[in-house]
């Protein structure tokens, strides 16, 4: 997982839609506040020329609104046991 491939949430445990709609939301309120963006020298990042902060914040603040204004979802429940027992459910 690198610096292009998008925005992840990671977690263990059990969390339902509306808890990852609200971890999401929090998530993108933190970075409207951001004034930098880390590690955006050439000897940190071999990608710092690509970094946009005013285009971040606006796709930000874009998925934010329909995350609080026009919120549905399509897999309310998606759930995979494998064979071995181990169940992975995507929300």
């Amino acid at each position: 997982m690198g610096c292009l491939t998008g925005m992840y949430i990671i977690m263990t445990g059990k969390y339902s839609v509306e808890d990852m709609r609200k971890l999401t939301i929090e998530c993108l309120e933190w970075i409207l506040t951001q004034d930098k963006v880390p590690a955006t020298e050439p000897e940190s990042c071999g990608n710092y020329l690509l970094h946009d902060l005013p285009m971040c914040k606006w796709e930000s603040a874009r998925y934010l609104d329909r995350l609080k204004n026009d919120f549905h979802c399509e897999y309310s429940k998606l759930k995979i046991t494998l064979d071995d027992g181990k169940v992975f459910a995507d929300a």
